[in-house]
């Protein structure tokens, strides 16, 4: 899990989040970590970080299908990044979702930095 957000009393929140994740060998959190524990609701970098948290949660959810999609495209079971991005632009079959996994890649990693940032600053 990258990111959580656990809901105390509907009045405080404690947050948890990397400010990196992996993508090829396990798909999980990666680089630093950050918490903070009952952080109020009206805290002035709460609505920042839950905005980017979600951001980040379709983002990533959205780079995970089209690197499915990808796979299926090109009939093979894996891929490296260096093919993944060798497709975007090819006009090949897969090149769609290619491009798919790398604009969602860019967006949810922006948008795990700054909930992390955010998360740092409360």
């Amino acid at each position: 899990m990258f990111q959580r957000i656990v809901y105390g009393n509907y009045k405080t929140y404690n947050f948890f989040s990397y400010n990196d994740f992996k993508i090829w060998t396990s798909w999980g959190p990666d680089g630093s970590h950050v918490s903070k524990t009952n952080v109020p609701i009206t805290g002035p970098y709460t609505s920042l970080a839950i905005s980017n948290i979600n951001a980040f949660a379709t983002s990533h959810a959205s780079m995970k299908y089209n690197l499915a999609q990808t796979l299926i495209a090109l009939g093979v079971a894996a891929v490296t990044w260096e093919t993944v991005v060798g497709l975007v632009g090819s006009g090949l079959t897969g090149a769609a979702s290619a491009a798919g996994v790398v604009n969602d890649r860019s967006q949810a990693r922006s948008s795990l930095k700054q909930a992390y940032n955010y998360i740092q600053r409360m």
